[in-house]
């Protein structure tokens, strides 16, 4: 009866083969024998293709053999991913692999491995003929993959608080959230402005310039990008109602703003008055001195 030998962790696998066969054939024998699904299966075989074989040989001759030892230890670093069942990163790494080396094929180089070593083809086509990939009575194949996925935290998902369905069910949400966020921000800002304004705080209680920018842009920041937000809520023709509330919203938080430039304007008056007041101040004391 013609076989091939399938190495999968410690068994040692014969697998029957008929001259029609596919590789999807393989692998769904593969499946019956160790319960890992087709879909979670990785196929590497032994070799490569004839096709490959010749292409190698071609590309020999004319540069050399290329990186051998920089491809071997990449692609090794792969396998042993792949191994641990961390197919994803294992796939980029053949990916960069061939990205780097046009001609690997998806050839993985394995060493130190019981029966298995030398070139390895992985094999990602279930549909291709047996012939394709160079399989024949006594190929050996190596067979990765576990019967079933890691186990994955349980996600919580909350049933009280569903997410916003309707035009005007995003507006509130939006500017509920808004409300929440910037009403302390501009509040506070708008407190240390008045502080820093009234001649009665003595200036070592008075907030830097820098502060009082850095408070003004923060909430003027949040404002604008919930203006976006809001801006890009899709309004079905005829809802009249979503449509009400959003540009009283809209008028809500512009009304912010306007109290947040209002204040920052007070603050340069502020300034501008008691420098033109020290200036003054500094010219009277030069004019004394000369009397």
């Amino acid at each position: 009866m013609s076989a091939v030998i399938v190495s999968y962790k410690s068994q040692k696998l014969e697998i029957p083969i008929t001259p029609t066969d596919r590789l999807g054939d393989i692998a769904s024998r593969c499946a019956e024998c160790t319960g890992v699904p087709v879909e979670r299966m990785k196929l590497l075989s032994s070799g490569d293709s004839p096709a490959q074989k010749r292409k190698r040989s071609d590309e020999a001759k004319t540069s050399g053999g290329g990186d051998f030892f920089g491809s071997l230890q990449r692609a090794f670093g792969s396998v042993a991913r792949m191994l641990e069942g961390d197919f994803g990163t294992a796939n980029e790494s053949l990916d960069a692999e061939r990205s780097q080396n046009p001609h690997t094929e998806g050839r993985v180089n394995v060493l130190g491995m019981d029966d298995v070593r030398g070139s390895y083809i992985w094999m990602k086509d279930m549909n291709a003929s047996l012939q394709h990939y160079g399989i024949k009575t006594g190929s050996r194949i190596m067979m990765l993959g576990d019967a079933a996925a890691m186990p994955k935290a349980p996600v919580t998902v909350p049933t009280a608080v569903s997410a916003p369905t309707s035009a005007l069910e995003k507006i509130e949400e939006i500017a509920l959230k808004s409300t929440t966020a910037t009403t302390p921000l501009v509040n506070e800002y708008l407190d240390s402005v008045s502080k820093y304004t009234s001649k009665d705080t003595p200036k070592s209680e008075r907030a830097t310039a820098k502060k009082m920018q850095d408070s003004h842009s923060r909430a003027s920041e949040i404002l604008l990008q919930d203006l976006l937000k809001i801006d890009g809520v899709n309004i079905p023709e005829g809802d009249d109602e979503a449509r009400s509330r959003r540009r009283a919203v809209v008028k809500m938080m512009n009304t912010q703003l306007d109290r947040l430039d209002a204040a920052r304007e007070a603050v340069k008056a502020f300034e501008t008055a008691s420098n033109t007041q020290a200036n003054a101040g500094s010219g009277d004391v030069a004019d004394n001195s000369k009397m």
